[in-house]
This record gives structure tokens, sequence and C-alpha cells, in this order.
């Protein structure tokens, strides 16, 4: 879901925005994708 969320940020490109925590997202896990969505978030241009 956070694909999505992340291009929904960048279409509206509001001044803000809350995503919810997801329980186990800062697993060791889910580092890489963590990561992205990190990533995704920080250059929204990209």
């Amino acid at each position: 879901m956070f694909p999505i969320a992340v291009e929904a940020v960048r279409k509206l490109a509001p001044r803000a925005f809350i995503f919810e925590n997801v329980k186990g997202i800062s697993r060791t896990s889910f580092a890489n994708y963590f990561q992205y969505i990190m990533l995704q978030l920080s250059y929204p241009e990209s």
C-alpha cells in the first residue's frame, strides 16, 4: 500500500501528510522496503 500512498502524495503535493504506523515495518526483514519508502518520500520528483 505504501507505493500507492507515496504516489498520491506526489500527485497531490500536500503541505503535510501523515502515514499510520505499520506494525513491524522497522524489522530487519523490511529494511530494504522501509529504505525504499523513505527515499521515495525524500525525493518525490524521482
